[in-house]
């Protein structure tokens, strides 16, 4: 029986997407230490499978996740927000992420609107809409 993270990663691939090898457990707590946060565990469990997409924007796939080194980099270039940023758009460069604060996944520029309430949820919900996600309903 696979589990979630098995799905998404055979989707990705399905549509292209090269994916960088997953971290190590100790890369996770590296960064956690590094931007201050704990990453949740479902973000933790895929992590450890694909540290991102390998190759943002050369796959037929709208939305690029950030490996740990590039979230790590993007929060250290902002390092007063309370925004953990995972990921973006390629066309509109729309960030998706978390706040340190309160759990779900949100959008950056609109931090008071969820649009996931797990980064599971999120990715999923990204499936179900060909790479694009809305507000939480």
């Amino acid at each position: 029986m696979s589990n979630w993270t098995d799905d998404m990663i055979d989707y990705w691939r399905g549509r292209q997407v090269l994916l960088n090898e997953g971290t190590l457990i100790e890369m996770i707590a590296e960064t956690e230490s590094l931007i201050c946060y704990r990453f949740p565990g479902d973000f933790k469990e895929l992590y450890l499978q694909a540290d991102g997409f390998a190759t943002p924007g050369e796959a037929d796939w709208p939305f690029c996740m950030w490996s740990l080194e590039r979230i790590t980099s993007e929060y250290l270039a902002h390092p007063t927000t309370d925004f953990i940023g995972f990921g973006e758009w390629i066309d509109t460069r729309t960030v998706i992420g978390f706040l340190k604060w309160k759990s779900g996944v949100y959008f950056q520029k609109q931090p008071q609107i969820a649009v996931a309430g797990t980064f599971r949820e999120s990715l999923e919900r990204m499936i179900d809409n060909e790479g694009q996600l809305q507000e939480e309903s």
